[in-house]
């Protein structure tokens, strides 16, 4: 495993809408989507999320981009359904909590060495984030 320490904000901006996507399938599935097609209007969704109306259009116009749900819109609102790609990554989301909170301990990754350049206390701050956005631990 090779681990690399510092930040790519594309990447960090990249997993923060990819956190975001997920809370939002979530809270679709919540209401149903994941088993038949649901009526739901954005004002609704966003009262739900605690965000904006244009938001939460926003957050459904990137998921159906993403083929994570399928979204129709009606005047009475939008007819939404997640796809079998969103309910595998809700599924993913299922398996990796489960493995957590069931776990005996929590899995940790143990790192022998000698850092040669820039500050231990750095390294001690840093290396949690960096192994956590290259292990998912």
């Amino acid at each position: 495993m090779q681990i690399v320490i510092g930040w790519n904000w594309d990447s960090l901006m990249e997993e923060g809408r990819m956190h975001r996507h997920l809370f939002v399938l979530l809270k679709l599935a919540e209401m149903g989507a994941h088993r038949r097609t649901a009526k739901i209007s954005t004002e609704y969704l966003a009262q739900k999320l605690g965000i904006s109306q244009q938001t939460a259009s926003r957050y459904l116009i990137e998921l159906d981009n993403q083929g994570w749900i399928k979204r129709t819109i009606t005047p009475e609102g939008c007819l939404i359904r997640i796809t079998n790609g969103g309910v595998k990554e809700l599924k993913t989301l299922y398996s990796t909590l489960r493995f957590l909170m069931e776990a005996d301990y929590p899995p940790s990754i143990t790192l022998e060495g000698t850092v040669f350049r820039g500050s231990l206390l750095h390294f001690k701050r840093t290396l949690p984030k960096t192994v956590h956005r290259k292990t998912g631990f």
